[in-house]
């Protein structure tokens, strides 16, 4: 379980770190934003159109990249913090450890409650 929490904290930490070259490539790439990608060939067209909500999301990147940057760099600031905690929290908690004592597995239920 600890092993799949770390794996699961160091992949998140990847792609979060991974955002901001993400957004400068799509920033620095004009035609990226100038024309809408098109459909492969042997996909269909779509016909749904977006929600409203999620055009005022996507208008409001477009219109205040510099508002996108920032929101990305506080959102991996939080993230690293999160992570040193979650590190330094891990360093204070005594390892665990296994028994098969019937009498110590008894006494360990009592206490839980």
């Amino acid at each position: 379980m600890k092993l799949l929490r770390t794996a699961g904290a160091i992949a998140m930490v990847a792609v979060v770190a991974a955002l901001p070259a993400m957004a400068e490539v799509q920033s620095s790439n004009p035609a990226s934003t100038s024309q809408p990608a098109k459909p492969a060939p042997h996909a269909p067209a779509k016909s749904r159109r977006p929600s409203p909500k999620s055009q005022g999301a996507a208008q409001r990147t477009q219109a205040d990249p510099a508002g996108a940057a920032h929101a990305t760099k506080a959102f991996l600031d939080r993230m690293r913090e999160y992570v040193t905690f979650h590190n330094s929290v891990q360093k204070m908690v005594p390892p665990l450890t296994e028994t098969g004592d019937p009498a110590k597995l008894s006494a360990r239920e009592k206490a839980l409650g």
